[in-house]
């Protein structure tokens, strides 16, 4: 038990450091993501840009992200997921879905959703609007993920001013534990998580 936790804290140390970058700062120059124009970053109230390499294959990256029923399985940012269609749970094409997240409700809904390329999704609440996109790049060694997310309204000023690194860094948890729970799936070629999605 000694030697694990030591070994944790490195393993997480090292997935902070190597392969992952995230930043307030938007960059149109290396921007990969379609924005509707009421959520430029250039314009918008708020933004960040995170991104992380993966050990695993885009195929297994995208069926954790569109598993969203399972998300509360390895990563706790996201609470009380309900869809619209009680009987899915999964994201799809124009799917609508609800969520808890940094003690707000978000109504959101897919917007992208290319296969093992980009998915987003939109919300639009009274005081907070925005846009969440991914895109997944395959790589010799499995694939890069970027999560980037633009905001307006007025708690997305408010959070620009007072609590302006929370979203970035809850952001950054969310890559590493999807990193990891991609990685034991690759390491372990436990494939059951790719049949839930047909």
């Amino acid at each position: 038990m000694k030697t694990i936790i030591p070994t944790l804290i490195l393993s997480l140390l090292a997935h902070f450091v190597l392969g992952q970058s995230s930043s307030k700062k938007y960059n149109e120059a290396e921007n990969l993501i379609n924005w509707p124009a009421e959520f430029d970053p250039k314009i918008s109230d708020f933004y960040v840009h995170n991104e992380i390499e993966i050990y695993a294959s885009p195929e297994i990256v995208w069926v954790l992200l569109i598993n969203a029923k399972d998300w509360p399985e390895w990563y706790d940012g996201i609470q009380s997921i309900r869809f619209e269609d009680e009987t899915q749970s999964a994201l799809s094409p124009n799917t609508k879905v609800f969520w808890n997240s940094m003690g707000q409700s978000l109504n959101n809904e897919i917007m992208d959703f290319e296969p093992y390329q980009a998915l987003s999704w939109q919300f639009k609440e009274k005081k907070i609007q925005g846009i969440h996109a991914w895109v997944i790049f395959r790589t010799a060694t499995g694939c890069k993920v970027i999560t980037d997310e633009s905001q307006t309204g007025s708690l997305a000023k408010l959070q620009k001013i007072f609590l302006p690194n929370k979203l970035r860094k809850q952001h950054d948890k969310w890559l590493i534990l999807l990193k990891q729970e991609a990685e034991l799936i690759a390491v372990g070629n436990d494939n059951s998580n790719l049949s839930k999605i047909r």
